[in-house]
């Protein structure tokens, strides 16, 4: 019984810390839609960032630069949680599920964040 139970803290680890490293995927995304200009399919997309090519270009390489900014967080805060659940020895799996839970809902909020700030910089831009 102990072995499942170790294996699903493992599993909310893995779990959380890809749901954190999602962000460096994104990056190249954005940097990619910069020379593929305003488009349908690839990029940060919103009515201020495809009213022109410079709208463009600057909110996708500022989307991009927060983006990595998300992710390093996020991962360092999956890190730290963890290793305090670890070496505090706590098998309560609840605890690990709140760890995964968590990090989805701050992945969803660092989202958030990052559209408020890049729409912003192009409501003064």
């Amino acid at each position: 019984m102990a072995a499942i139970k170790s294996e699903s803290r493992l599993f909310h680890f893995i779990g959380s810390l890809f749901i954190s490293l999602t962000y460096l995927l994104i990056y190249p995304m954005y940097r990619a839609a910069i020379t593929a200009g305003p488009n349908s399919t690839l990029g940060y997309r919103t009515a201020r960032s495809r009213a022109s090519e410079a709208a463009w270009e600057f909110a996708n390489a500022l989307a991009a630069d927060y983006s990595i900014w998300v992710a390093i967080i996020l991962t360092i805060l999956v890190l730290v949680v963890s290793a305090i659940l670890y070496f505090l020895k706590v098998k309560n799996i609840s605890a690990w599920r709140a760890l995964t839970y968590g990090t989805f809902g701050l992945w969803m909020v660092g989202t958030i964040i990052v559209i408020v700030l890049v729409e912003h910089a192009l409501a003064i831009l």
